[in-house]
């Protein structure tokens, strides 16, 4: 390794370390799964009650419900998170560059999210006007998906922990492994052109996030559901349109970027709004 690699690979030791924020990482890993089992029981069983059970008894007696995983909440994530994958990698959109990496290449991009955030809700309708499944089946199916969910979430890291092994040295892990898992050991996670930071970004979570809102208001249309929630039923569903309209839309041209090395650079139209799986290149989103 010659010395512009060691300090390239300082620099981004020392980027990781900067972010790290000490124990934050392995709190959040650790603490938001039973969070929000916590609220979603407190809004099922309590009312929306933000209840703290005395005793060990209460507490017991509180995490009882939280839902085993089932086949048919496996089959449905299954499902979506097929068809977000494919949509991702075959539905229409303009190609992108992105930044150089250190090894000089550029990797391109198809710009298709609000197609494939179209095209979802298409299906979805579809599906529901041809009466094969129900408004609500998100809604109802709620405790098992969150239970499937953070399993094949920790599964799936897993797996892109062991990947991100094989990359570049410049993408080299901390060897701290609790922390690489947490944080990623690879810059640019890919399967052929498949790119699993640009899909984790927003593609199962933040549609199936406004189908289950809508799921969810369909349910307090049918009067069995507490309180009023149309604010945030409104909140979330231009949070979502927006995401994808702004973050996921065909991106404009940096002239300044452009101009110091004379080849298009791409940029997003706005800021990404979700940066969980960016975290560690802050600054660097459009080089993954």
């Amino acid at each position: 390794m010659n010395h512009n690699e060691q300090d390239r690979s300082g620099a981004v030791d020392a980027a990781r370390q900067r972010y790290g924020f000490g124990l934050s990482w392995l709190i959040l890993m650790l603490t938001l799964p039973p969070f929000v089992y916590y609220l979603w029981i407190c809004a099922t069983f309590y009312e929306g009650a933000l209840v703290l059970p005395s005793g060990t008894p209460g507490w017991l007696e509180f995490w009882s419900h939280v839902s085993p995983p089932t086949g048919k909440a496996a089959l449905i994530y299954a499902v979506w998170f097929l068809l977000q994958a494919v949509l991702q990698q075959y539905a229409p959109g303009r190609s992108v560059e992105g930044m150089p990496l250190p090894d000089g290449r550029r990797l391109e991009y198809r710009m298709n999210g609000m197609l494939s955030f179209l095209v979802t809700l298409g299906l979805v309708a579809g599906l529901l006007t041809l009466g094969w499944i129900d408004a609500t089946l998100l809604y109802d199916e709620l405790g098992p998906l969150l239970t499937v969910v953070n399993i094949f979430a920790f599964a799936f890291s897993g797996f892109l922990y062991v990947w991100g092994l094989r990359g570049a040295a410049w993408e080299r892990p901390t060897g701290r492994p609790l922390y690489d898992y947490f944080m990623g050991t690879a810059l640019n996670p890919r399967i052929g052109s498949f790119d699993f930071k640009l899909f984790c970004e927003a593609r199962p979570g933040m549609i199936l996030w406004l189908l289950l809102d809508l799921s969810s208001a369909a349910k307090q249309y049918q009067g069995t559901t507490n309180g009023d929630h149309s604010f945030v039923h409104t909140r979330i569903g231009y949070h979502s349109s927006g995401f994808f309209k702004n973050l996921l839309a065909p991106p404009v041209p940096c002239p300044s970027a452009s101009h110091q090395d004379h080849a298009p650079v791409w940029q997003v139209t706005s800021p990404p709004r979700v940066r969980s799986t960016d975290a560690r290149h802050s600054g660097r989103f459009g080089r993954q």
